[in-house]
């Protein structure tokens, strides 16, 4: 029962993951300036992440969270409303990355 927990819970996390892929990409496209800026980085870094994941490297891994936090904390600031909320999913998939827990159980 442990492991189907633990495999749906990747697939809700992968799910989150790809929608604030997406969120960033379309405002990255409808924003201006610094904003855009800040999402275009975000953009980047959930694409870094996802390939040192798909390497499984540790190292890169948590590079890749590092950067997903100042720019998940920068695109945060830079947003207004209700849309914070999104780049904030960034930050905190960052700091997942950087406490190492993808590579947990292996």
């Amino acid at each position: 029962m442990g492991q189907i927990t633990f495999l749906l819970l990747g697939i809700t996390l992968a799910a989150a993951v790809m929608a604030a892929l997406i969120f960033s990409l379309g405002r990255a496209v409808m924003a201006r300036a610094t904003l855009r800026r800040w999402h275009l980085g975000l953009a980047g870094g959930y694409l870094l992440a996802m390939a040192a994941l798909s390497l499984a490297a540790p190292g890169p891994t948590a590079a890749a969270g590092a950067a997903l936090i100042l720019l998940g904390l920068g695109a945060f600031r830079a947003e207004r409303g209700w849309n914070r909320l999104f780049p904030l999913g960034g930050a905190i998939f960052g700091a997942l990355l950087l406490l190492g827990l993808p590579f947990a159980g292996s």
